[in-house]
């Protein structure tokens, strides 16, 4: 992030300067990346004690990473849409937001299953 190339518009820093931006937008990414990995690894212990609670923060913040890939293909193709590599380029981001999406809504349903499982069965026997 000292330096180097940000001119490849498949990058998710593309024309970002580095006198400033690349480092707050950068060090940004490595934070959430690195809570992405800790509230993945939150996820799996959710899973494993069928603990439902332990599902949220990893649905929130992969969800909103989804958002930003949405948002980053309408940037390429907003901004660059007279090269037609730009097209390709939001394509393959959609393709892979696809799977993501895939991939969030797996864990939403385990979270439902869980939901309902855990949700107390209250039967009124007296009016």
């Amino acid at each position: 992030m000292d330096g180097g190339d940000s001119t490849q518009l498949y990058n998710p820093l593309f024309e970002a300067d580095v006198r400033f931006s690349m480092q707050v937008v950068g060090g940004f990414l490595i934070f959430y990346l690195l809570l992405l990995i800790a509230f993945s690894v939150l996820l799996v212990n959710g899973l494993n004690k069928a603990n439902r609670a332990m599902m949220i923060p990893w649905l929130s913040t992969f969800g909103i990473a989804i958002l930003f890939q949405l948002v980053f293909g309408l940037w390429l193709l907003g901004g660059y849409y007279i090269y037609l590599v730009s097209v390709l380029y939001t394509l393959v981001n959609w393709s892979w937001m696809a799977y993501n999406i895939y991939c969030w809504l797996c864990v939403y349903s385990q979270y439902q299953i869980f939901e309902e499982i855990q949700s107390p069965n209250i039967e009124q026997l007296w009016p």
